[in-house]
């Protein structure tokens, strides 16, 4: 079955790739993608049509990304519950749209005491359709070793999302 083998159905080379990237932990490239299929199947495919497979499994593997952020008033119950002493706060729009998301952990919040008194601040953007940045806030310890203390997830690097 080598060439461009149009028949290779989406569904069943993208439950192949979400079998094979949940038993790996890795994330398929589509250079992978076409490498392996042409392995294990012999069929060849294009880079356009491994992209496409490879975001296909992507979605089955994480499910539906808005899914996720309405998953999280549950999930954030249940880290407090289970976490007594941390902090979890969502802020969302009157629409109920995602706004802001601040953690930070009982075991972080009683740790800093024994770190050093200089906290560094970091965001980098999330590379999704969201267009979300991930804050995060650290130290260093006594043994000189990272030490996280919050993180959170805002829309932008703006004064409103630090607070």
């Amino acid at each position: 079955m080598t060439g461009d083998h149009r028949y290779a159905i989406s569904s069943v080379v993208g439950d192949y790739l979400k079998k094979k990237s949940l038993s790996t932990k890795m994330i398929y490239m589509p250079n992978i993608i076409m490498r392996d299929m042409m392995d294990d199947y012999d069929v060849s495919m294009s880079y356009e049509k491994a992209w496409r497979l490879r975001e296909k499994a992507l979605k089955m593997v994480r499910e539906n990304p808005e899914k996720s952020y309405q998953e999280l008033p549950r999930y954030l119950f249940w880290l407090k519950t289970m976490n007594p002493g941390s902090l979890a706060e969502l802020e969302t729009t009157n629409e109920d749209y995602f706004k802001y998301l601040f953690i930070s952990l009982e075991v972080s919040i009683k740790g800093w005491e024994h770190c050093k008194p200089v906290i560094i601040v970091n965001g980098t953007f999330l590379r999704n359709s969201f267009g979300k940045t991930l804050l995060n806030a650290c130290t260093k310890d006594a043994n000189e070793s990272i030490f996280p203390l919050a993180f959170g997830v805002a829309d932008s690097e703006n004064n409103a999302s630090w607070i």
